[in-house]
């Protein structure tokens, strides 16, 4: 419709219950004007503004923008969030803030509630609740893979990278399980059973100690 006279006129019919509509143009420019992303300096996207244009990174990748604004790099100090069925990553060494979803995992039923992160393998570890089983994906997106399956309610993960181990805990189950980094699903044990709702857990191989939370009658953090 016109926004002036407010005349208007059907375009499209017959396509049902429309709920939102946008006009899209993959060339676009200003009317008349060269575009201001033509002599760009973007590593990767540029994006156009009103008067200049603004550099951007993908969606995907493990890369935020860095301190020059250009160039895309792989942040050496970094924030994971689990987000229900993504892991998102956002960069703590470079201006950019923005949650790049780096981690996606396509299961209806699924519900990413821990994760963890391994230095050496770069590879983040984490639970999915709704497809009771363990994953793990490098910072990219690339190889993602079950490493354990038939968990639980499992709301606690953390690495020992000393003695390369993964500890997770079972809310559901009332236990603490591991296994080995490297060592596939034989090398699964569990540690302690008959707790109150664990959840939270941390290791400490300088004392051999894990501490952990429980959320049951007498919430407590114990070890």
């Amino acid at each position: 419709g016109d926004r002036v006279t407010g005349d208007h006129q059907v375009v499209v019919e017959g396509i049902g219950d429309p709920m939102a509509v946008k006009v899209c143009n993959k060339t676009y420019s200003f009317p008349d004007e060269l575009s201001p992303c033509a002599d760009h300096e973007c590593s990767h996207i540029c994006i156009p503004t009103k008067t200049s244009y603004r550099c951007a990174c993908p969606g995907t990748g493990g890369l935020v923008l860095g301190r020059d604004g250009k160039s895309c790099v792989e942040p050496q100090q970094f924030l994971l969030i689990a987000d229900l069925t993504e892991i998102k990553l956002v960069g703590l060494d470079s201006p950019d803030r923005h949650a790049y979803p780096i981690i996606q995992v396509n299961d209806l039923y699924s519900n990413i509630a821990a994760l963890t992160y391994d230095p050496e393998s770069k590879l983040v570890y984490f639970s999915d609740v709704g497809c009771q089983s363990i994953m793990r994906a490098f910072l990219n997106g690339t190889g993602l893979e079950v490493v354990y399956t038939g968990t639980g309610v499992s709301d606690g993960m953390n690495i020992d990278p000393v003695n390369r181990y993964l500890y997770w805990t079972d809310g559901e189950r009332g236990t603490i399980e591991r296994m080995e980094l490297d060592g596939g699903e034989d090398s699964h044990e569990v540690l302690l059973q008959g707790l109150d709702q664990p959840r939270a857990i941390v290791v400490v191989p300088e004392t051999n100690y894990m501490y952990w939370t429980t959320w049951g009658v007498n919430a407590s953090v114990q070890r």
